[in-house]
């Protein structure tokens, strides 16, 4: 059992997903799944995060733990940047961890993440951008970054 050594930690609709799938093909890399909660995307634990009704953080360290193996691992969730309490736990149990950051045009982000929720939504993308927060502050790295990263890493 060992901690992982790389943790991709966002950011939402910036080809996280793409690069777990990426780095997952490579047979040296041992990219942690989640099959156990259909709720969520099987390429993310969400194992850090507090207050996620999808957390995995009351499972414990050792079965964490457990889900890495070879000389090279690493897990990804998307929301990791966004969540200070996360940041914070990483920096206490996993201090020397590589963290992965990916990051697009904030515009560009912040319409894919309207496209995969529209079908919820009956406003406009501007309507949308008026009326949710999440959809402009995902896309502020620099206020993420230095507000959830840097006091802990």
């Amino acid at each position: 059992m060992k901690f992982p050594d790389f943790i991709i930690i966002g950011a939402m609709k910036c080809g996280t997903t793409v690069l777990w799938h990426n780095l997952n093909k490579h047979p040296g890399i041992n990219m942690c799944k989640n099959w156990e909660d259909p709720k969520i995307a099987s390429t993310e634990i969400r194992f850090w995060n507090n207050g996620d009704p999808h957390r995995t953080w009351n499972k414990g360290i050792d079965w964490y733990k457990g889900l890495f193996g070879g000389d090279c691992c690493g897990e990804k969730s998307a929301n990791y940047i966004e969540t200070a309490d996360a940041m914070k736990r990483m920096s206490e149990h996993v201090p020397d961890v590589k963290l992965i950051l990916n990051i697009r045009n904030p515009v560009d982000r912040a319409y894919s993440e309207y496209q995969m929720q529209r079908h919820k939504l009956s406003k406009s993308f501007d309507m949308s951008l008026a009326g949710q927060r999440g959809y402009l502050y995902r896309g502020l790295y620099y206020l993420q970054i230095s507000n959830k990263i840097f006091p802990f890493f």
